[in-house]
């Protein structure tokens, strides 16, 4: 749990109305799964670090050590590990997988973090995390060179080792300074450095969607997804590479097949009759 700020304060409060609203009015059930503010500062009894690859390790911390946000939780160490346990390099970095019991079981579910870039480039979620092999990874970059220094994003997924990314605009990124996403949607904001933003990953069925701040930014269909697929469920973990990251404030929780499309189309008439 991070230093109070009267802001966010405030657009946690409208979050929180508006998602108990929103269920009630998509007649959506959900049941909590995972939540974490980090005020226990044992992280270790909830929480696994991984670092793909053989570089230098992470530095999994509780803040204010390493420059982190007081309270909140993250890697200070700017990750790039490749190649990963699959033998390709496709932004390979660290990742801390939660320890709770049954969470391989996991189908349908909504997972949201806030995060805090502490550099310019990779952070994001795993969902139906299978293991270091197959899972898969919802991601955004605070500003990509290749399409003008904008906040980029992908939803890819990974298959005994080998990768699928549904949003790639191409090869390395401008230097050699890895992939490059696709540009995020006119209305939704650029993440800032040194700020705090929320994140939201949505699997229901064979569907992934993500969410910045609130608002839609894609989502992703596949047979691999589906109920029989190789990622049909599956446990969830906090994700980064070549960048800093501080995270707070886990939220998981289930949710019903009959979710698949009215949360978002409701979510967007919530924000608009918010701003």
């Amino acid at each position: 749990m991070h230093t109070y700020s009267p802001l966010r304060a405030r657009s946690a409060r409208f979050y929180l109305a508006a998602s108990v609203l929103l269920l009630a009015l998509t007649g959506v059930t959900r049941a909590a799964l995972l939540t974490d503010d980090f005020s226990d500062a044992n992280w270790e009894a909830r929480w696994e670090t991984h670092d793909d690859g053989v570089a230098e390790p992470s530095n999994w911390v509780m803040g204010p050590a390493g420059g982190l946000p007081d309270g909140s939780f993250g890697n200070t160490v700017n990750t790039l590990n490749g190649p990963g346990p699959g033998g390709s390099d496709e932004q390979a970095g660290s990742y801390a997988l939660t320890l709770k019991a049954g969470a391989g079981n996991w189908t349908d579910y909504s997972a949201s973090c806030e995060m805090f870039h502490m550099d310019n480039d990779y952070a994001g979620l795993f969902v139906r995390y299978v293991d270091e092999l197959n899972y898969i990874r919802v991601w955004s970059k605070q500003e990509e060179a290749d399409v003008g220094g904008e906040t980029t994003y992908s939803i890819d997924k990974q298959i005994d080792g080998a990768w699928t990314m549904f949003h790639k605009t191409g090869g390395p990124g401008v230097g050699g300074d890895g992939i490059s996403g696709t540009a995020v949607p006119a209305g939704v904001d650029a993440i800032q450095q040194q700020d705090w933003f929320s994140m939201t990953a949505e699997v229901v069925g064979d569907t992934v969607t993500m969410y910045l701040n609130g608002d839609l930014v894609d989502s992703v269909q596949d047979a691999d997804f589906a109920p029989g697929g190789a990622l049909e469920k599956g446990s969830f973990a906090l994700y980064n590479c070549t960048n800093p990251m501080a995270y707070d404030n886990v939220e998981v929780g289930s949710l019903s097949v009959e979710a698949r499309g009215k949360v978002a189309v409701t979510w967007a008439g919530l924000k608009g009759s918010a701003r």
